[in-house]
């Protein structure tokens, strides 16, 4: 699992530009902004339970997820990419990765907690379905 600024970590390392699937991993963000969320894809198992809302976190404006990725979470947000949580598959591994999480606005949301919390059983294996 992938959470907030590890997705743009070592931008160098072209190991994690595959865990990521974010071709360029070079950012500009905004602080303190309201992010409107939408549900791309309601059946997957890191989305069930939630619905479209806003919440208060940092942005993230760099590439979209490559083709490999399958984008569970998107913003019309002007200042920010709009894939914020996809997944992936590396091999036998399952990846999530979730844009938000830059300080307690976000974690005390409770949607950024289902979903954070649906991500983590999903990477686990812990759910059937995708």
């Amino acid at each position: 699992m992938l959470l907030h600024h590890s997705l743009v970590a070592y931008p160098e390392w072209e190991f994690w530009t595959t865990v990521t699937g974010l071709p360029k991993r070079k950012i500009e963000w905004e602080h303190d902004q309201q992010i409107p969320i939408h549900v791309a894809d309601s059946n997957h198992a890191v989305t069930r339970g939630v619905s479209d809302w806003t919440i208060r976190d940092e942005t993230y404006l760099t590439d979209e997820p490559d083709e490999n990725s399958h984008v569970v979470l998107l913003t019309d947000h002007p200042r920010s990419t709009r894939a914020i949580a996809w997944t992936r598959k590396l091999g036998a591994a399952r990846v999530f990765c979730y844009q938000s999480g830059h300080d307690d606005q976000a974690w005390s949301d409770t949607r950024f907690q289902r979903v954070l919390t649906n991500g983590i059983e999903w990477a686990a294996q812990a759910r059937q379905g995708e």
